[in-house]
């Protein structure tokens, strides 16, 4: 390679300029061929691909899912039509269990404010 400041001649100074061009050319080919690759292989994937067969599964699932919901549903309210006193029991239970946690949480929040305040 020329260095800076060298008494190198302009014939190895433009022998040196023109490795190194080459050198570029080939890199800059090897990349350049490398991303076509890829860029033809996304579009024949593209092209494969078939929306209408992903809409079609997703729609069946869909559907087994709502019925599995559906069916979940039924039981829930045969359950409650079953045990009314019960039912009634677990959802006071529940409301006063969420009701507490609710009420823990603003009495925390409330005294980290008041931290943060007299800070």
């Amino acid at each position: 390679m020329v260095e800076y400041g060298s008494t190198a001649s302009k014939g190895d100074v433009a022998r040196t300029m023109e490795k190194s061009a080459k050198k570029v050319q080939e890199a800059g080919t090897q990349a350049t061929n490398k991303l076509s690759d890829t860029m033809r292989t996304v579009a024949d994937n593209i092209q494969n691909f078939d929306v209408n067969d992903v809409r079609e599964h997703v729609m069946g699932r869909v559907d087994d899912v709502r019925s599995e919901v559906d069916r979940n549903v039924e039981n829930v309210k045969s359950n409650i039509r079953d045990h009314p006193l019960e039912s009634i029991a677990i959802a006071a239970g529940a409301g006063m269990f969420v009701g507490a946690m609710v009420a823990l949480m603003g009495r925390r929040a409330a005294r980290k404010s008041m931290i943060i305040e007299r800070r």
